[in-house]
């Protein structure tokens, strides 16, 4: 569980929830605290040994390597080595994405193109331009009948299409938009949340209860309780709740996110700055940001002989559902 934690546990006993939080001193959304200061600064002048400068050359802003003459920080050997397993994991990436495979089509007008996105395929083109989901949708409405009656100046261009995507291993209903007046209501409806809703359903390793997380914080004083109506006497409900957590980007495995803390937030700041005098210019230290999931337990099964949680999650914020889940020491295994 989380005692003798920052984390802040509010329950609701009748109807088996939780809130899960940090208080406004470790909120980093809302104090956000400057960067550690570090006795022996990183200079240009510093030298990169042969290993770890095979990168630099891939950036618009380079280094002069003749002269440096230092070692150079961890933080920035460790953006460097992160960066060579992302493209190398990028270009070992060899699915053939064709129609016949990968095009599931459950809605077309005019407008709009409403897809069954299948897991192990890119909504949009990675680094390496790889084939994915958007051509094929964009591919598909060039060569239809259809599409020839709606004039040159309403079509969109490929990269005009995309409304919202999917992470590559996530399953799901993806929808592209084909003429700029869809474009822009679709994005009004996502950033205003005016008639969308996201749900996901995902497995998590192991059990979830909930039950074991509110009993848990009966002895706790420094917890509030949501709701003292007692527990809940539905067998069927399994529970759930909210989490509600500033994230940011993990500064030492970019670019996967983590819940940031004064201390990460810091350590994140004090790396940017390395980053910056290694040739790094356009980098830019970015504030947290909040996050919010809300989640509901569906059921306890097994998945080839483990324990595993089927959970709905569904974003409030939009932001990574996956990072809030690991809170729970539980990872997500399929999305």
């Amino acid at each position: 569980m989380l005692m003798d934690t920052r984390y802040q546990v509010k329950t609701d006993k009748s109807n088996k929830l939780i809130h899960i939080s940090f208080d406004e001193l470790d909120d980093t959304t809302i104090n956000y605290p400057p960067a550690k200061e570090k006795k022996d600064d990183y200079s240009p002048t510093t030298k990169l040994n042969e290993e770890d400068t095979t990168s630099c050359n891939d950036t618009e802003d380079t280094l002069d390597i003749s002269t440096i003459q230092q070692s150079i920080p961890d933080s920035v050997l460790q953006y460097e080595r992160q960066m060579r397993k992302i493209r190398a994991a990028d270009r070992a990436s060899k699915t053939n994405v064709n129609p016949e495979d990968h095009l599931h089509i459950i809605y077309k007008d005019d407008d709009i193109i409403v897809t069954n996105k299948p897991s192990g395929i890119l909504c949009v083109p990675g680094v390496n331009k790889n084939r994915s989901l958007l051509d094929l949708v964009f591919e598909m409405n060039n060569g239809d009948e259809d599409s020839e009656e709606i004039s040159s100046e309403d079509k969109l261009a490929k990269d005009s299409m995309i409304v919202h995507r999917l992470d590559m291993d996530t399953s799901g209903i993806v929808i592209f938009a084909t003429t700029r007046e869809a474009m822009s209501e679709l994005h009004k409806a996502f950033r205003e949340r005016t008639g969308t809703k996201k749900t996901y359903e995902a497995l998590l390793v192991g059990w979830l209860d909930i039950s074991k997380w509110i009993e848990s914080q009966d002895d706790d004083n420094t917890n509030k309780v949501m709701d003292e109506k007692g527990t809940s006497s539905d067998i069927t409900n399994l529970g759930g709740g909210e989490i509600n957590l500033p994230l940011q980007r993990d500064h030492r495995h970019p670019p996967f996110m983590r819940v940031s803390t004064p201390e990460s937030e810091s350590e994140a700041q004090l790396a940017v700055k390395d980053l910056n005098s290694a040739g790094y210019k356009k980098l830019m230290a970015k504030k947290p940001k909040a996050s919010t999931t809300q989640f509901r337990v569906l059921s306890h099964e097994r998945w080839k002989g483990y324990p595993v949680t089927r959970v709905e999650l569904t974003p409030i914020t939009g932001r990574k559902v996956r990072v809030s889940m690991v809170l729970f020491y539980h990872m997500i295994s399929c999305i």
